[in-house]
């Protein structure tokens, strides 16, 4: 009897391993013990390897993502400037922008440009010659006219009325012997005596070109309208004066021979 109570109160206290392994009691009552074996979840809870594995990696993940796209972006840029680059060397070089469907690598463009800029060179070296020898030639024009100012008498050389009187006298006697002719021309000397100053210090004679050529830049100068105008008007304000042409328009003719042949006798007395 005593054998068969305590056969049974042991049979009582066995536990099967399914039943142990699933009673949570049993299992706070295992973990909490010094025993050296551990639960396998509780030891995948536990470790700090798998946690840190778990929290670092969306961080490592996107630090590999914003690396890379900078790494892009760089690379890019890079290359968004060797083509502007390439691009100016073929707007800068006359032989490529003749010929823009050209196709060219970017070692032969660098040849191009390399051989442009020895042209430029070439050309502004020629340049820096041409304006030394202008330069050396201002210089020796400067001596020279500096040698020819110093020739020249200190107080000038005196001016000669002997070619305005004589240009007067001829002018008179041309007047003359036209208004006898047609006494209309007497008329227009009016006119032009005023202008023959100027035309006598203008004007050269030494040859026929200087003549045609000194008369023209004369007639630009001082043959205007307004240079004309007063001219005229002094000459009609004479006309009224001298003459009988408003009271007795008849007479104009004669009165212009009169007056020429006056002229003409007085220079005699």
């Amino acid at each position: 009897m005593s054998q068969s109570g305590s056969s049974h109160s042991m049979s009582q206290l066995s536990v099967s391993p399914d039943h142990s392994s699933s009673d949570p009691l049993l299992l706070n009552t295992f973990s909490d013990s010094d025993s050296p074996v551990m639960d396998p979840l509780a030891q995948s809870i536990h470790s700090p390897t798998s946690s840190h594995s778990s929290i670092g990696s969306p961080t490592t993940e996107s630090c590999h993502r914003d690396r890379r796209s900078g790494h892009i972006h760089a690379e890019q840029k890079r290359r968004y400037n060797i083509k502007n680059g390439f691009d100016m060397i073929h707007s800068l070089i006359p032989h490529l922008q003749q010929n823009p469907n050209a196709k060219l690598s970017k070692a032969a463009m660098l040849q191009k440009g390399a051989e442009y800029i020895r042209q430029l060179k070439a050309e502004r070296n020629q340049l820096k010659e041409e304006m030394e020898s202008l330069r050396h030639q201002i210089d020796a024009l400067n001596t020279s006219i500096s040698n020819c100012q110093s020739l020249l008498p200190a107080t000038g050389a005196p001016v000669s009325r002997r070619t305005d009187c004589k240009m007067q006298e001829m002018f008179d006697e041309y007047v003359r012997s036209r208004t006898m002719e047609n006494w209309k021309f007497w008329i227009f000397s009016l006119i032009f005596r005023p202008l023959l100053s100027s035309f006598n210090n203008f004007v050269s004679s030494s040859s026929l070109d200087d003549l045609y050529s000194s008369t023209m830049h004369w007639i630009e100068q001082h043959c205007t309208l307004a240079d004309l105008r007063p001219v005229v008007l002094n000459s009609l304000r004479y006309l009224c004066t001298k003459t009988e042409i408003l009271s007795d328009p008849e007479k104009l003719p004669d009165e212009a021979r009169e007056i020429v042949l006056e002229s003409k006798t007085n220079k005699k007395h």
